[in-house]
């Protein structure tokens, strides 16, 4: 089976989603890298991958694959229609259309593992500050802090707190990650789960996040994941794990097995392969 793998080498040195794909399909699998667009080079694939919103499909005779990897913020229709799978990480998108492959967020467990470092970071926040589909970012950390919690933020934005981070990855990410005794993702009801949040359960590292379908599907509330309704409800929660590290570190640790035993980059290759088989 020959893969020609469109995408586009964004964040390649900090163990990308994309780049986590690639290369776990090529293991296993003839693929080929293609810089945003398919060129008809004699490679002869069974099948194109067009892997993120930047790629550009062309018309062909090849099975297509289509992949919003972040949906809903960047779901683009035209692209549902110019393939013949088309693969979406958000499961209320999949579950409106049906046809639409549930290709959520993965970890990786090559790179995603725990460290033997001091836990001294609170709360963790990865992500810009201001964002124009959830600007309730700052809001919910500042709420935090008032409490006299101390949260890490990493990301545009940020920079007026003493705790506050510019963008990082790579190494010096995960360390930061391993280093947390809760990693915040300030969601919204209609949120895909991001990977940061996978990212960081592989870790072992207990993930609070907003309640909604997609969490629930995929992960134990308040075994696997810890779950807030709204910022008081977060809050709350954050102060009472906190005076509980053992149920945090028990909740850490189920997080990092269910990721390793379901939500490996392995694990979402293999059952679409397997998928796009029947579909050829």
């Amino acid at each position: 089976m020959k893969v020609a793998f469109v995408s586009y080498k964004y964040n390649w040195d900090s163990f990308s989603i994309i780049k986590s794909m690639f290369e776990t399909l090529q293991s296993s699998y003839d693929a080929k890298w293609y810089d945003l667009t398919y060129k008809n080079d004699g490679y002869n694939p069974d099948m194109i991958w067009n892997v993120g919103y930047k790629t550009v499909p062309v018309k062909t005779d090849v099975f297509t694959v289509n992949f919003g990897l972040s949906d809903p913020a960047k779901f683009i229709e035209t692209k549902t229609k110019s393939c013949d799978i088309y693969c979406t990480n958000d499961l209320t998108l999949h579950k409106q259309n049906p046809s639409y492959y549930h290709f959520s967020c993965f970890s990786d467990k090559r790179y995603h593992q725990p460290m033997n470092v001091n836990k001294d970071i609170s709360v963790l926040f990865f992500g810009n500050r201001n964002h124009k589909r959830i600007p309730w970012r700052g809001e919910f950390v500042d709420k935090i802090r008032k409490q006299n919690v101390q949260v890490k933020a990493f990301g545009d934005g940020w920079g007026a707190h003493k705790d506050d981070g510019g963008f990082i990855s790579g190494v010096n990410m995960l360390k930061i990650i391993n280093r947390a005794k809760i990693c915040l993702d300030v969601a919204s009801d209609t949120s895909s789960l991001a990977h940061r949040l996978f990212e960081a359960s592989c870790c072992g590292v207990p993930v609070i996040t907003k309640n909604r379908a997609d969490v629930e599907a995929l992960f134990n509330p308040d075994q696997e994941i810890i779950t807030y309704d709204n910022a008081d409800d977060m809050v709350q929660k954050i102060l009472y794990y906190l005076d509980h590290l053992e149920e945090l570190e028990a909740i850490g640790e189920n997080a990092r097995k269910r990721c390793l035993n379901s939500h490996d980059v392995t694990h979402r290759i293999d059952a679409l392969m397997k998928f796009l088989k029947e579909k050829i």
